[in-house]
């Protein structure tokens, strides 16, 4: 469950990542790194709950990363089942 609190202060960090981020599919430019490495589980686990999913469907370069992300083999392969 998110606190109000919690959400306030992720939504910040995301609005920050997103005035960093590249635009594309990837953070930064030149292809993957180890920041689209890292930031990708926490991106899913966050949007995994619907406070969540809402803070990131309001930062357009995060979601466009994220959805780019998403497509990847590599991340497809390791997705975890959750179910």
């Amino acid at each position: 469950k998110f606190s109000d609190a919690g959400l306030a202060r992720g939504t910040m960090v995301l609005g920050e990542i997103e005035k960093l981020a590249a635009g594309g599919l990837t953070l930064c430019e030149g292809g993957i790194s180890l920041a689209d490495l890292f930031l990708l589980p926490i991106s899913e686990y966050v949007g995994m709950m619907p406070p969540g999913a809402a803070a990131l469907a309001a930062l357009p370069k995060l979601s466009a990363w994220a959805a780019g992300m998403a497509t990847r083999p590599s991340v497809v392969a390791t997705r975890p089942s959750l179910g």
